[in-house]
């Protein structure tokens, strides 16, 4: 399907629009899905898909109880020269230093957590 919205309208991003989980693709990794449900989409394989530009993801405090991944979310983080696809919500880290340094302190951080 990816291949065939690309043959029809190259200009726009494309992505897959589903939640998901960890899948068939990564078994070993089941485990850590919300819940510790064993089935959902393929989060994975899914965004692996030729034509797929980039991948979004849900967080659930709820769901980690105030794990590592609550909060670490980026609505648009675009680089320089994508100013066609702006629109408010964008994060572009050459023009938001000291949004740069709370990502590279925060990344640190979970460099060190093992999950």
């Amino acid at each position: 399907m990816a291949t065939k919205v690309k043959s029809i309208d190259s200009n726009h991003l494309l992505e897959v629009g589903l939640e998901g989980f960890y899948g068939d693709s990564m078994p070993d990794r089941k485990k850590f899905n919300p819940g510790g449900l064993m089935f959902g989409t393929d989060f994975i394989s899914n965004n692996q898909i030729s034509g797929i530009d980039f991948a979004t993801i849900h967080t659930y405090p709820d769901q980690c109880g105030g794990g590592s991944g609550c909060g670490a979310l980026f609505w648009q983080w675009l680089a320089d020269g994508m100013d066609q696809f702006r629109d408010g919500y964008e994060v572009v880290i050459s023009k938001s230093p000291s949004t740069a340094l709370i990502i590279s302190s925060a990344s640190h951080k979970l460099v060190g957590l093992d999950h």
